[in-house]
């Protein structure tokens, strides 16, 4: 399963899905920021009173805020991957349009509750919700989307090259984390309090996402470092590596649902919390020490205002991503704030 996943060699029918991905996570972004903006209004004097929301808008708006401009942006990008390097089949297309209809349709689903202003907001960790029925089942349906999209990624398991291996493996780290999402759904008594209910569910499979985003900022580095250097940050099979350990530990974090006692006990809560502590910091520190020796060894573009940017972006070298994600990687902050590239920079 080696065929090609750069962007000038794809057929017509997965451009214009890696367009679909793209425009469903800039827009994800672009309505994420006008909540942004409504938020602030709706505390800011005289202005509120002429707002058609009442009181309670704020949260909502905050919860669908970060669930567009986080979640959504980051399991787009997933799907705009398992465009690229899916293998080319008809019903590979016809399954990747399915999933781009359903990813959209589950995102139009959130925003009404936000709008309408109802559902009572839940500020728990990583994947806030409004207690309303449309936007669980908003969540539900785009996850769907993301889930069938990446099915398709399961043969490229067995590619030799790395990012496809790399987005191979993100996909399946997801189909993980929607497992821990929906065991926990089953396990967690009924008539658990609300706020409870929510921490407990998103808990587990949150965990999971965070590998997933892990991947995706590191096939974003491969990307773009063999496009510059004309190899990887590391060797193939070190990056091979990396990949497989990430989705190794994303695979086995179902089982502690069997072996980590009571799900809403602390005891539970803490394996989780073990997990990301002994199965995340490794593969990214050496993909990204070897990364930094390459840059520190050049070629490097200095004419390009965008190589010492604190962001990445895409622009005419991508060694202007380079350092940039990198920087972004190494600040501490509350999340993760590297912007997947892939979804937009040419790889060819």
């Amino acid at each position: 399963m080696d065929h090609s996943w750069r962007l000038g060699e794809l057929s017509a029918a997965r451009r214009a899905e890696l367009r679909g991905w793209a425009l469903l996570a800039i827009g994800s972004l672009a309505i994420a920021g006008l909540l942004a903006l409504a938020l602030g209004l709706s505390r800011t004097p005289k202005v509120q009173d002429w707002l058609p929301w009442g009181p309670h808008f704020f949260y909502r708006a905050l919860v669908t805020h970060v669930v567009l401009s986080f979640e959504v942006w980051f399991l787009a990008a997933l799907g705009a991957l398992s465009a690229m390097a899916a293998p080319p089949c008809p019903k590979g297309d016809v399954l990747g349009r399915i999933a781009l209809g359903l990813g959209s349709l589950g995102v139009a689903l959130l925003l009404i509750p936000a709008l309408a202003d109802q559902g009572e907001p839940s500020l728990n960790n990583y994947v806030p919700v409004v207690g309303h029925r449309l936007f669980y089942i908003g969540l539900g349906v785009h996850a769907a989307g993301v889930a069938l999209a990446c099915l398709r990624l399961l043969p490229v398991l067995r590619s030799q090259r790395v990012v496809p291996f790399g987005i191979a493996c993100a996909g399946l780290a997801y189909l993980a984390a929607l497992a821990c999402f929906l065991i926990a759904w089953a396990l967690i008594p009924a008539g658990t309090d609300s706020d409870l209910f929510n921490e407990r569910v998103f808990w587990g499979g949150g965990h999971v996402l965070q590998l997933v985003n892990t991947m995706i900022l590191m096939i974003a580095w491969q990307a773009l470092s063999e496009s510059h250097f004309g190899a990887g940050p590391v060797p193939s099979g070190l990056g091979r590596a990396g990949f497989a350990a990430l989705a190794l530990f994303a695979v086995v974090s179902p089982l502690i649902y069997l072996v980590g006692g009571d799900v809403l006990g602390l005891e539970h809560r803490q394996v989780f919390t073990r997990l990301l502590w002994v199965g995340l910091p490794l593969p990214p520190l050496v993909m990204g020490m070897g990364l930094a020796w390459k840059l520190a060894r050049g070629p490097r573009d200095w004419r390009s205002p965008a190589f010492l940017s604190w962001r990445c972006r895409c622009s005419s070298s991508p060694s202007a991503a380079l350092p940039g994600s990198f920087s972004a990687w190494l600040i501490p902050a509350r999340r993760p704030t590297t912007t997947p590239s892939s979804a937009a920079c040419n790889w060819a």
